[in-house]
């Protein structure tokens, strides 16, 4: 079994995912970044509500950082998810 903080398993880009985290803050970022990413979409549907045609920058650069809070976010999701593994098996006396 790899570590936690192996590269292959944090994924693309892997972020500012703190290796020694607990399962609980991995859970806990994981929802920030999800509710970070609603408060875009709802920025995002509001300007572009009010607006006849919108500014194709900017609607790239909100849906560009949307995206990218989701993948934070599953990437803390798969990190805890690892970490509960890891901590199974350590408390299971596993290698």
């Amino acid at each position: 079994m790899s570590a936690p903080d192996d590269l292959c398993r944090l994924g693309e880009g892997s972020y500012v995912l703190d290796p020694d985290a607990s399962l609980d803050t991995l859970l806990d970022d994981a929802g920030e970044w999800l509710a970070y990413a609603e408060g875009l979409n709802e920025v995002l549907a509001e300007t572009f509500a009010d607006m006849d045609l919108p500014n194709r920058k900017h609607l790239i650069r909100l849906i560009g950082a949307t995206t990218l809070l989701t993948r934070m976010s599953t990437q803390c999701v798969q990190q805890a998810k690892v970490r509960r593994i890891w901590d199974a098996q350590v408390t299971l006396g596993g290698d």
